[in-house]
């Protein structure tokens, strides 16, 4: 038998080792090379490869902190792009440098960068309830969208997932009770419009009947999805009912809001049991939110920006979410507002074939005498120019109540500027943005009144 020396031994293990050292080497220059070949986040986004949430954003101690949900078209998510599968910071730089520069708004270079990717365990199950609001002041149009896109989020869940859908106005309705079978739940919820029509708001009522109905599943995490666009004036329950339910049932509230007043109470659900605010201004930011919500539970990434010059186009509170869809682009085109209205009384006076960057609308709405208040009549117009709006986060609007004379008394004036502020607020409960919208007792020398034409209300769209 052969007698193993201490230089045989030495050879043996240096043999290995360098074996050993030789492996790691390629598979570190493997890993390098599949990194350096990957499309660049902003690159995915703009050719429409890739779809993007950013769920929040903040400025803390000189650092910009983001939670980002990259999903691709069928809405599963997008893993690789962070650490522990990506370690090299300049590498980390190159795919994401352009993304956070301009859908993260950030107009310095990054000095440093670090970006963790985190993902649930496979054995994670959900328990999500949606409390929808279905008052008219939703509108069909937004209730439409909103549905589409929690109906495009539902296709995501896991099968071990529970969903229940409750949706309220006045009233509160179980629209899908709390279910783990994907067949059923996605069977049972429609899109149908505005189905409920009664008034008022019953918030904090539905947020309960929500919380009841994920109570007693057996998941890792529940939560609540909470959308409205206006403030509880019908719940039998307090804000502090929601809360303390919410707590004891472990679950946490994410609030959804659309052109609310006031958002102090949604913010305080959200803030007081773990979840966020999520802030919307255009009606295609459903999608990216509603999935988002869902997928940011199962895989997101934290990306943290720090810079010598940091400046953010806005900064926001962490528990509010920023919107991740960018204003419309191009000139104002009739035919792209028009098609959106009713198409009787409706002139238009100036056309964008003149100025691309206005549109000048005569539109007939129905007040009576020295009234201000807006009639049933008129809902359907406004509510499509509310659309229209929400849709074109690039366009704002100027309204100039109609007036027969010219030379008007004080009287008159006063009446012409209650009716401007009249629609004005209407259009801002409908979920535009209150800088976007002024109201006018007189024509600004920018709209003139074609000659020859009724009292008509004036509706000026410009380019932001």
């Amino acid at each position: 038998m052969k007698t193993t020396t201490m230089k045989d031994l030495f050879n043996t293990v240096t043999i290995v080792t360098c074996v050993v050292f030789s492996s790691i080497g390629s598979y570190a220059q493997i890993s390098q090379s599949s990194a350096a070949n990957k499309q660049t986040i902003r690159s995915l986004v703009s050719v429409n490869k890739a779809r993007y949430a950013v769920l929040s954003k903040s400025v803390v101690n000189g650092e910009i902190r983001a939670s980002v949900v990259l999903t691709n078209l069928d809405g599963s998510t997008i893993g690789g792009y962070g650490s522990p599968y990506i370690q090299n910071n300049a590498e980390l730089l190159h795919l994401w440098k352009e993304f956070i520069a301009t859908n993260l708004n950030l107009t310095a270079q990054p000095d440093d960068l670090r970006v963790t990717e985190n993902r649930s365990s496979d054995d994670a199950t959900y328990a999500v309830a949606f409390v929808l609001d279905y008052s008219p002041s939703t509108t069909v149009p937004r209730a439409i969208r909103m549905q589409r896109a929690i109906q495009t989020a539902l296709t995501q869940f896991a099968k071990e997932d529970f969903v229940s859908i409750v949706k309220f106005t006045g009233r509160v309705t179980v629209d899908v009770p709390a279910s783990n079978d994907k067949e059923e739940y996605t069977s049972k919820f429609k899109v149908d419009g505005l189905n409920m029509r009664v008034n008022g708001s019953a918030v904090f009522d539905a947020t309960i009947k929500g919380i009841e109905e994920i109570a007693a599943t057996r998941s890792t995490r529940r939560l609540l999805i909470l959308f409205s666009d206006g403030e509880d004036n019908s719940s039998s329950k307090s804000m502090q009912d929601a809360i303390a339910l919410a707590k004891k049932m472990n679950v946490e509230i994410h609030t959804v809001t659309y052109g609310v007043g006031d958002d102090d109470v949604l913010s305080s659900l959200a803030k007081q049991t773990g979840g966020k605010t999520h802030e919307l201004h255009d009606v295609y930011d459903f999608d990216r939110v509603f999935m988002g919500i869902y997928a940011s539970m199962r895989h997101s990434y934290d990306v943290v920006v720090r810079s010598n010059n940091v400046q953010l186009a806005a900064t926001h509170s962490p528990n509010s979410v920023i919107s991740s869809s960018a204003p419309a682009s191009g000139s104002i085109h009739p035919k792209e507002v028009l098609s959106l209205m009713p198409t009787h009384g409706v002139q238009v006076t100036k056309s964008s074939s003149l100025s691309d960057q206005s549109l000048t609308l005569n539109v007939d709405l129905k007040f009576e005498g020295e009234a201000s208040n807006i009639s049933a009549a008129d809902l359907l117009m406004l509510d499509s120019i509310a659309t229209v709006l929400v849709q074109r986060a690039d366009l704002a609007l100027e309204i100039v109540p109609g007036q027969s004379d010219a030379s008007v008394v004080p009287e008159d004036v006063v009446i012409a500027q209650r009716r401007a502020t009249a629609v004005r607020d209407l259009l801002i409960r409908r979920g535009v943005h209150p800088s976007r919208v002024q109201g006018f007792s007189s024509r600004p020398s920018s709209t003139e009144q074609p000659r020859g034409s009724s009292p008509k209300t004036t509706f000026v769209f410009t380019k932001m």
